[in-house]
């Protein structure tokens, strides 16, 4: 049965209900219910296999579940989306495509506007500025395809955050990253915890949960 006894609270964004999704007969999200706030970091972890990257596609909306429900919120009403960014575990990208780093950080406002209409210069300048804050300004120009695995994880970022997302939805961000990418990582997430959502799976939980972080165990 849907929850109907939980209050609502003007920062709930996201709560599923007795959420499942089954594969083969066998239950991957197993009557799931879990809440997410405005400004919360939650971590999500368990073994391979557990359901953790299934769990972030049943959020982001892009599986249907079996049974149960995901529901969102903003300032305490229902709505039928919300603005969120993802960065998948394995990208899609082909390096081999003849697309820039700016270009690629600028497709994560996609979603906001139409596919013929131009950048708007706020949108531009956020754009350079999540690049600059990434150290990835000065290879705006440069092609995918010359970026080391570390500078395409943090571009990847950038794209995540393109739009301003309401919810970041990280899937091992640190796959690919270097020591230095790595600290990136490690301030880039303190600093969008005090802004926004953030889901992350990891298996490094000591490495990147901020104080007040919350665990969820698949």
């Amino acid at each position: 049965m849907p929850q109907t006894d939980t209050p609502l609270t003007p920062d709930l964004l996201i709560r599923t209900e007795k959420l499942t999704l089954v594969r083969g007969g066998y239950p991957v999200v197993d009557r799931l219910d879990l809440q997410v706030s405005r400004r919360e970091y939650l971590a999500v972890l368990g073994h391979n296999g557990s359901g953790k990257t299934t769990l972030l596609r049943l959020l982001l909306g892009l599986l249907r579940p079996t049974s149960g429900r995901v529901r969102y919120f903003r300032d305490g009403r229902e709505v039928r989306r919300l603005n969120m960014g993802y960065l998948p575990q394995q990208s899609r990208l082909d390096p081999r495509f003849p697309i820039t780093v700016g270009e690629v950080a600028a497709s994560g406002l996609l979603s906001r506007r139409s596919l013929f209409r131009r950048i708007t210069p706020a949108q531009h300048s956020r754009i350079g500025q999540l690049l600059d804050g990434a150290g990835l300004l000065s290879l705006a120009g440069r092609p995918i395809g010359h970026l080391s695995g570390g500078e395409l994880q943090r571009v990847l970022l950038v794209r995540a955050l393109a739009a301003d997302p309401e919810v970041l939805l990280l899937d091992e961000p640190g796959t690919y990253m270097d020591a230095a990418s790595q600290d990136f990582l490690r301030r880039l997430l303190l600093a969008e915890a005090q802004r926004r959502a953030v889901i992350v799976v990891t298996h490094n939980p000591q490495d990147l949960l901020p104080p007040g972080a919350r665990l969820l165990r698949l």
